[in-house]
């Protein structure tokens, strides 16, 4: 059964300060072994679910939308 490696999680609007910062910090830290994000992907996980079969996922959805 197919699966998905899902989290949840906040998206972040990055504002022109926080950009400057996290150049600066991607360039002082260009030496260790990290995967960056892109700027466009920012976001703050609020929980990591894992793999979860597909079928799961929809149900998850739903459920997240109503408490939301």
């Amino acid at each position: 059964m197919p699966q998905k490696r899902i989290f949840i999680a906040i998206h972040y609007h990055p504002t022109p300060d926080f950009l400057s910062w996290f150049s600066d910090l991607k360039r002082m830290t260009g030496h260790e072994s990290v995967k960056w994000t892109d700027e466009h992907n920012f976001h703050v996980t609020l929980k990591f679910i894992g793999d979860t079969p597909d079928p799961l996922i929809p149900p998850l959805i739903v459920e997240l939308q109503r408490i939301a």
